[in-house]
């Protein structure tokens, strides 16, 4: 089973790299928190429109991200109903912050019958306790302007990232779905390490969030509850009586001044210095052995998905596809990425592509039909992912 025309069913679209957040754990943030050098930039609809081509095999198209929130595109609309009413109905999925884009954007989306996932951590100062730089007052403007709008078809979702010092509002949340006429909300795990250090739009890191009592109250990550079952929510956040209860904000750990980059510059291709070497570490080699589930296609339905980064190029699936961004910021993860000092997986994925050529990916030079005829995504990593031969990071994030 390959990734091609006809079998693809569902794309991931990166449509702006530009989000008004300073979220802690994002891969906007390279290795000491600051932010990365990326180019500022949206999709435009002709864009997308000409990169869809005469494909109308979709079935699903995901809004998302790793770098930005698509409702920054002042083309949001357009481009949902571009990709509903040109792919026969599509579903359409969106997931922002809420505090960004036109309210007006979010009328009209209601009205044409899509869902929005509002990734919402907390009621009012709650929610900037992550989300930082978000206007909570903005959320639930935009947030009434869509379900105050919502077609037949349309859906609101929260997604609620849970730390050790937001556990003590879901009952807060939960009311206010319920004002809002949310249809479901979303527990969920967050990333990152035990301590996460958040810092404002100036770098200054402001707090630390902690995730040192997620054992207390594992029971109720990761699980999505209907409108309906909002009381069996709460019933199950009262039954944790430890772990409940939200614990203060610690103080910032790093009070030191923050290097300033004096701009959002484009990233011209790969970084200098490829290809690199890759390290043979037990870990990579660990990876290279393991069974791989892979996310990119349904090995019994027989239908595949890509990924489309801020920077138009596609790639099979999100995890190469954050990797691949991730690895390319000028000042951030691989700050000494000349040194030598780079992820081995990563190594080998940025290698790879260069070898089959970077422009053979990008929607900038191709069509999304001719990037899937040429066969590049498959070459990159499909035709292996049953080999000792696939990609290191096939073998750490799609583990059977």
């Amino acid at each position: 089973m390959t990734i091609s025309k006809n079998n693809l069913h569902a794309i991931h679209w990166e449509v702006s790299s530009a989000c008004q957040a300073t979220c802690p754990v994002c891969i906007r943030r390279g290795m000491f928190g600051q932010l990365g050098s990326f180019e500022q930039r949206y999709t435009t609809l002709l864009e997308f429109a000409n990169a869809i081509g005469h494909i109308r095999s979709i079935v699903s198209f995901t809004f998302c991200g790793n770098i930005g929130d698509p409702m920054a595109n002042p083309d949001m609309f357009k481009i949902a109903r571009c990709a509903k009413f040109t792919q026969n109905f599509a579903q359409v999925r969106i997931n922002t912050n809420g505090g960004i884009g036109r309210t007006e954007q979010y009328t009209e989306l209601g009205k044409l019958g899509v869902t929005i996932v509002f990734g919402l951590d907390g009621v009012g100062a709650v929610n900037n306790l992550y989300r930082a730089g978000v206007d909570w007052s903005a959320v639930e403007k935009n947030v009434r302007a869509f379900v105050d709008n919502k077609s037949r078809d349309s859906r609101a979702e929260v997604q609620f990232l849970v730390f050790d010092q937001n556990i003590g509002d879901l009952p807060n949340m939960v009311q206010w779905c319920r004002d809002f006429d949310i249809d479901s909300l979303n527990v969920r795990e967050s990333y990152g390490g035990e301590e996460i250090g958040v810092r404002d739009r100036n770098d200054y890191q402001t707090h630390v969030l902690t995730k040192k009592n997620t054992d207390k109250y594992k029971a109720l990550l990761n699980k999505t509850y209907s409108k309906g079952q909002f009381d069996q929510l709460l019933f199950d956040w009262k039954r944790l009586k430890e772990g409940n209860q939200s614990v203060e904000v610690l103080p910032p750990v790093d009070t030191s001044v923050p290097v300033k980059f004096v701009k959002r510059r484009p990233n011209k291709g790969f970084p200098l210095g490829a290809p690199y070497a890759v390290e043979q570490h037990d870990e990579f080699l660990n990876n290279k052995q393991a069974d791989v589930n892979c996310i990119s296609y349904d090995k019994l339905q027989k239908t595949s998905y890509v990924f489309v980064t801020y920077d138009n190029y596609v790639m099979p699936c999100c995890f190469i596809s954050g990797n691949f961004t991730y690895s390319r910021l000028d000042d951030g993860p691989y700050i000494h990425l000349h040194n030598g000092l780079i992820d081995s997986a990563d190594a080998e994925m940025l290698n790879k592509i260069q070898e089959i050529g970077l422009e053979k990916f990008s929607l900038n030079h191709n069509t999304l039909e001719e990037i899937l005829v040429s066969g590049v995504l498959n070459k990159l990593a499909i035709n292996d992912i049953d080999s000792p031969d696939k990609l290191s990071i096939c073998g750490r994030f799609c583990k059977a």
